[in-house]
């Protein structure tokens, strides 16, 4: 199947996510979780032969075939209006009702400009990067956190972003099984921050499944590969760690801070 393309009209709020077979237990409830807050749910189908007949009862769920399997890139294969709202989903997650809205409204107070926005963010170890499990900061999606704040990566799991600073799935190839650390590269690169936003405790909880994940398959014994991905962007920009403050304060592409 083709790429989609970019859609014209008003800006809507949408959600992407990608899945694959061993995931179909969760996914229905993920799905449902999501279905409701969303003007469409695009759910990329990775090692799929055909489209699940469940899905049949959302009227606003778009499934895709990809041509190949392109693992958690599937959340950048559809693609968006500059102005949607695009939320990137997992399939093991349920999201509270007022997900989509807490996100938003936080977005919005903040200010949208430079910026994009999750709920599980880290600060890496901003100087010997091969240790960054052991010194890390992280602010796990399923705890509270009372003042938004600059990070180095967020989960592309929980996040917010404007249609316009969502890349295609064609500009983070080689990311498929590091889709966090590439988005996170490509963001700095661009001269957007990212945010890990204020929350309440419990917006998003886990559903717990048997077999491999992208994260257990590939990333549990920090390849080094991986590590070298983050460490063109750790520590990178002297914001990391602060509190975000309502404004702008956006770098101009390409002039992210070093």
């Amino acid at each position: 199947m083709a790429e989609p393309a970019s859609p014209s009209g008003p800006s809507i709020r949408r959600a992407h996510m990608a899945t694959f077979p061993a995931r179909s237990e969760s996914l229905p409830r993920a799905v449902a979780s999501l279905a409701p807050q969303v003007d469409q749910l695009h759910l990329v189908l990775n090692e799929y032969d055909g489209v699940p007949p469940w899905l049949s009862r959302y009227d606003n769920v778009i499934p895709v075939l990809p041509e190949r399997d392109v693992k958690a890139l599937g959340k950048f294969y559809p693609r968006p209006g500059p102005d949607d709202r695009v939320f990137l989903v997992d399939d093991d997650l349920i999201y509270a009702p007022d997900y989509c809205a807490s996100l938003e409204a936080e977005a919005g107070r903040l200010g949208w400009e430079g910026r994009v926005f999750g709920v599980h963010g880290s600060i890496l170890a901003q100087r010997r990067i091969l240790f960054w499990t052991r010194r890390r900061r992280l602010f796990h999606y399923a705890r509270s956190l009372r003042h938004s704040r600059y990070v180095d990566q967020l989960g592309t799991g929980t996040m917010l972003v404007r249609g316009r600073n969502l890349p295609s799935h064609h500009e983070l190839t080689g990311g498929e099984t590091m889709a966090d650390a590439r988005y996170a590269r490509w963001c700095h690169e661009k001269g957007l921050d990212r945010v890990a936003v204020a929350r309440r405790r419990g917006l998003i909880r886990t559903i717990r499944v048997e077999g491999p994940s992208i994260y257990s398959r590939h990333n549990a014994h920090l390849p080094q590969r991986l590590l070298d991905e983050q460490a063109r962007f750790a520590g990178k920009s002297p914001r990391i760690g602060k509190r975000v403050e309502p404004g702008g304060g956006a770098h101009p592409p390409g002039l992210a801070p070093s």
